[in-house]
């Protein structure tokens, strides 16, 4: 079963997040709601996709990705920024980051599900 990491500070869009991601076939949803118990559990699940928040306390998605990025176990891993920025400039910063794809909320439920899937192929 494919893993897929999902990761934002408010319980709601967390919740959100999952509820869409689990209609992915074949896919177990791992939740976490801060960059350190995020880093904790990729390295315990590998996760083959995470989809990461930007604007979270503590570690910002942008410390979390480079963090993310650094494990072995994730070098094949691929990275969605879903996040309440939504400037033009906010996704080219995002994509330059190392995001493989940016999505901006609120956003939309077939969008995240078609790309999950592509990206699991």
């Amino acid at each position: 079963m494919a893993k897929v990491l999902c990761v934002d500070d408010v319980s709601s869009n967390l919740g959100l997040a999952r509820d869409v991601v689990s209609r992915v076939e074949g896919v177990e949803v791992v939740l976490a709601n801060n960059g350190h118990t995020a880093l904790d559990l990729a390295k315990v699940h590998a996760p083959q996709v995470i989809v990461l928040d930007i604007l979270m306390p503590q570690m910002d998605g942008y410390e979390l990705l480079r963090k993310l990025k650094a494990l072995p176990e994730l070098s094949k891993s691929r990275y969605i920024a879903l996040t309440a920025l939504a400037r033009p400039e906010d996704q080219t910063q995002a994509l330059t980051a190392g995001f493989h794809h940016y999505i901006s909320k609120p956003f939309d439920i077939l969008e995240l599900m078609q790309v999950v899937r592509a990206f699991l192929r």
